[in-house]
């Protein structure tokens, strides 16, 4: 089981995956998976990955 250290709006929880390093800040997006809301994230890294928990049931 993951640590999901981030949460969406929504309740949505997800974690971020850095993978490499480069002197420069980019941005770095994806949609949330349960309520469509942009995610962003700005960090020195060659790729974000965002990683969202399957087993969320959101709320109604």
């Amino acid at each position: 089981m993951s640590n999901y250290f981030y949460k969406c709006s929504c309740g949505q929880p997800y974690r971020l995956e850095h993978e490499g390093s480069i002197p420069i800040r980019d941005k770095f997006i994806a949609k949330c998976p349960s309520c469509g809301k942009e995610l962003s994230t700005k960090a020195s890294s060659i790729d974000v990955t965002f990683h969202f928990d399957p087993s969320f049931k959101k709320e109604k």
